[in-house]
């Protein structure tokens, strides 16, 4: 890095402090010097997973309530054939009992 004059970014999580940092290192030109810059990112990373959480469950509720309307949906229409089917058998005696003529 110090060689080819490039910054180094990256994240690094210290269990033991309970900390999660971002951190950024560069070189200073034309010395032997190394600049470290370390930002403290727990909360923001605490609230990312939060958010991350929160997103899941809602998406886990969301699916189980397009599935249930998709099963209601089914046996609606199920029952719906049925007695349409039933009604179709109905009317149809009905309608052959009044072509029949009355003797």
């Amino acid at each position: 890095m110090i060689q080819t004059g490039e910054m180094l970014t990256s994240t690094s999580t210290y269990p033991d402090l309970g900390i999660v940092t971002r951190e950024i290192i560069f070189p200073v030109k034309n010395t032997d010097l190394v600049v470290g810059i370390f930002v403290d990112i727990t909360a923001e990373k605490r609230r990312r997973e939060q958010t991350d959480l929160v997103k899941s469950q809602t998406i886990q509720q969301a699916q189980e309530v397009i599935e249930k309307q998709m099963i209601m949906a089914q046996e609606i229409a199920g029952l719906l054939g049925e007695t349409t089917a039933e009604t179709k058998v109905q009317l149809g005696k009905l309608i052959k009992l009044m072509r029949q003529d009355p003797l």
